[in-house]
């Protein structure tokens, strides 16, 4: 039996004692020695730096790796890194969230812009628990206000059962959609995606209008001059999703004319076909499809 090492003499100076008597009160699960490690920072050995504001995280290598499989890859795999980790594109505030996750089970989202942060965090280290309950909490946080922003997050992510759920939200406020300066702030594949979606809409203006904006916007972005020639290359792939043939004449000359992307050539093949002449011949951006969104049948000859 091995005797208990006590001392009462207020003077020692047996370490162990020491040690014993300083001691905070010690975690007794292993949640707790984690969470423990993570609220003080002892014992880290890899410091993850981004390239906003110089931010820098110090983690633990194997808390990460247990975690993620692409952690795990990245921090001893065959091509390990040293001592910094970089994450450039990673943002600091998703990812101190991401870590809460990691270290103490947090699920309590502060924000929709944190959790669109942490969702594409999820998908990329591919945290699949943690890309369900962004994914839930987004649904269930989703209005009028922040929808476009969770769409492109969740046509980038491919999350089906996100886009469904904004889906059902523009097909019954098409018009809003497309008016929306937020609509010019879409990737270019969650835009394609959306014109490709039902929604109930007064008139085709509205969606041409807002290819064209979006256009414009994508450009400026790059800082490019916004040209009709530029202009009508960066949008070329989208203008197929325009059903021109549901425009009456006077909307092809009030609106699509001063967009000047289009020669006058195409602009008068365009007023031939929406009039309903025959043997025209349709130029390569113009769809077939003359069926109005609205389901109103199309405008009176």
């Amino acid at each position: 039996m091995t005797e208990e090492r006590t001392c009462r003499d207020p003077g020692c100076s047996d370490p162990i004692h020491l040690a014993q008597h300083h001691l905070p009160p010690e975690p007794n699960t292993v949640a707790k020695r984690v969470k423990y490690i993570y609220n003080t920072g002892k014992f880290t050995d890899i410091t993850i730096c981004f390239s906003y504001n110089n931010d820098k995280i110090q983690a633990h290598r194997l808390i990460l790796a247990m975690s993620s499989p692409v952690f795990e890859d990245i921090l001893f795999g065959p091509s390990a890194v040293g001592p910094m980790l970089q994450l450039p594109e990673d943002s600091p505030q998703g990812f101190r969230w991401l870590l809460d996750y990691i270290y103490t089970d947090a699920t309590h989202f502060p924000s929709t812009t944190i959790a669109l942060e942490v969702s594409h965090l999820a998908s990329k280290y591919k945290i699949d628990k943690l890309k369900f309950l962004c994914s839930e909490y987004l649904k269930r946080m989703l209005n009028d206000v922040n929808y476009l922003n969770v769409y492109n997050a969740a046509v980038q992510l491919n999350n089906p059962d996100l886009i469904l759920r904004c889906s059902q939200m523009m097909q019954v406020s098409g018009g809003d959609v497309y008016s929306s300066q937020r609509v010019t702030e879409l990737s270019r594949h969650a835009f394609k995606y959306l014109l490709q979606q039902p929604c109930t809409i007064v008139d085709e203006v509205s969606i041409f209008r807002a290819v064209i904006a979006w256009g414009k916007h994508q450009l400026g972005l790059r800082e490019r001059k916004v040209t009709p020639g530029d202009l009508r290359k960066e949008v070329e792939e989208l203008l197929p999703f325009v059903r021109f043939l549901t425009m009456t004449p006077d909307q092809i000359v009030e609106a699509v004319i001063p967009s000047e992307i289009f020669t006058p050539e195409e602009v008068l093949t365009l007023l031939k076909a929406v009039k309903k002449q025959k043997d025209v011949i349709l130029p390569a951006f113009c769809s077939t499809n003359r069926e109005r969104r609205d389901g109103q049948g199309n405008y009176p000859m």
